[in-house]
């Protein structure tokens, strides 16, 4: 969403949401919201985790941790 400006989302979305007639309705909300809160977080954490070093994984997996 940060290569289109996000007003240019709003007339796509609010035809979307009115062929499911989810217009002016709670889950029509909260999937707009998750829609784009979602995507942002991502890559928000995905960020801070290529931030941690390696030597504070292999310490954890030293220590009896496994990898997720």
């Amino acid at each position: 969403t940060y290569l289109v400006p996000p007003s240019l989302l709003f007339i796509p979305l609010f035809a979307m949401m009115s062929a499911l007639s989810l217009v002016d309705t709670h889950q029509g909300l909260i999937l707009a919201y998750l829609g784009f809160t979602v995507p942002f977080c991502t890559w928000l954490l995905m960020g801070y985790f290529r931030s941690v070093p390696l030597e504070l994984e292999e310490a954890a997996l030293v220590d009896g941790c496994t990898r997720l």
